[in-house]
């Protein structure tokens, strides 16, 4: 947990806003996603799989606007990830943009 606390601030550099902290494997693979108010009011010792949501709401790059209305609606949900049939993340949809992806922001060593 302090790893992402510590290097929060420079993942966050330069971006407009910053929701969520999505969790990936080495290879891109999406394991899960956090918080940022949970990931900021943790405790130092605090491990990220313990936090973290392993069922994950997304959407396939295939996907439609309409598609992810629904999951926006339903989920109250702030962003959303593009993943590919293997579970790589290819970008994270935010609810403010719903015509552009954004990659994923920051590769943390767990």
């Amino acid at each position: 947990m302090k790893q992402a606390v510590d290097e929060y601030p420079a993942a966050a550099r330069g971006k407009i806003v910053i929701m969520y902290l999505y969790i990936v494997d080495n290879e891109n693979r999406l394991l899960g996603v956090i918080d940022i108010k949970e990931l900021l009011h943790a405790d130092d010792e605090t491990l990220l799989k313990d936090i973290m949501i392993t069922t994950v709401i997304s959407l396939a790059p295939s996907s439609t606007l309409k598609d992810a209305s629904k999951l926006f609606e339903r989920y109250d949900l702030r962003a959303i990830p593009v993943i590919d049939d293997q579970y790589r993340i290819q970008g994270v949809l935010p609810i403010q943009g719903r015509h552009e992806t954004h990659p994923p922001i920051h590769r943390l060593n767990i």
